[in-house]
């Protein structure tokens, strides 16, 4: 090396072997680079089926949640009904009470 140019490489370097090296290297970043382009779409996918389950799931609450207002509807509405009929007894035997000759 020359004390003018301190960078300057020694005249036995094989530039063969630093080719073959660079290619190499692009090749090995060419391919990263290709699994980066994947992972991006296959991530996107899952975003894309996540989304769409999430809105699945948002349904089934939404209906499993009128499953259960009507389930409560209905056990009110037994409960009428069960009041109902013991009123109607009730006015049964006041019936049956009034019509039994004094």
């Amino acid at each position: 090396m020359s004390a003018d140019n301190k960078y300057e490489l020694p005249s036995s370097m094989d530039f063969g072997v630093l080719e073959e090296s660079l290619g190499d290297l692009h090749t090995g970043l060419t391919c990263v680079e290709h699994r980066q382009i994947d992972s991006e779409e296959k991530i996107q996918q899952v975003d894309s089926k996540v989304a769409v389950l999430s809105v699945r799931v948002d349904e089934f609450k939404r209906s499993h949640n009128a499953a259960d207002e009507m389930q409560s509807q209905v056990h009110e509405m037994r409960e009428d009904l069960d009041r109902l009929k013991g009123r109607v007894d009730k006015l049964k035997q006041s019936v049956k009470y009034q019509m039994v000759p004094s």
